[in-house]
């Protein structure tokens, strides 16, 4: 459904910026939201629960004019989200969550015209696990790969943007009958790029 919205909203800004394309420039505009959740509660006698999401995303414009102006935008992602948990009369939760959001703007202007890029990457993951009573544990990781490139190109010259996200969560929470524990990791990471010439 996001996929779709983000198509829709492109279209609707390419064609709004028809009379910019007709002199030779370029302009467009792509934005992404990836949103992933794991969730495995585990409840009293012996059980095991496993929850586990491989997505991977590529979303790509391009424009090419006349007057030897070239754009393109592009976005990137790859996301494995793993978790699982057992329990022998123990209570264990295990939380995964993961947002990333991406975003990307270009205006070119024809010939030798002004050239301008910006774009934005945030990242947001989190992971909690939790045991008490009986015996038992959980294990939860995250796998990200993020890219966000952006190439523009006149008769003034070039200009690139990039941005590279690689990161990996791991937690894990085990214990003996009457133990209790707890681990939550989060990491967080956000980009901002901008130029003009």
């Amino acid at each position: 459904m996001s996929r779709v919205v983000v198509v829709s909203i492109a279209v609707v800004l390419l064609t709004g910026s028809g009379a910019f394309a007709q002199l030779g420039g370029a302009q467009q505009l792509q934005d992404t939201f990836v949103g992933l959740n794991n969730a495995v509660d585990l409840m009293h006698g012996h059980q095991t629960g496993h929850a586990q999401q491989n997505l991977c995303i590529d979303n790509v414009q391009a424009s090419d004019p006349v007057c030897d102006t070239y754009v393109e935008e592009r976005f990137l992602g790859n996301f494995i989200q793993v978790g699982c948990a057992d329990g022998d009369c123990a209570e264990v939760g295990l939380l995964q969550q993961l947002q990333a959001v991406g975003s990307q703007a270009q205006i070119v202007g024809p010939c030798v015209d002004a050239k301008s890029q910006a774009q934005t990457l945030d990242l947001t993951v989190g992971q909690g696990l939790s045991r008490a009573g009986g015996e038992g544990g959980g294990n939860a990781n995250h796998v990200i790969v993020l890219q966000e490139d952006q190439y523009a190109q006149n008769s003034g010259g070039t200009m690139t943007e990039s941005s590279n996200v690689v990161g990996l969560q791991n937690s894990s929470v085990g214990g003996s009958a009457g133990s209790t524990g707890a681990v939550t990791t989060t990491m967080t990471v956000s980009t901002i790029q901008s130029q003009a010439s």
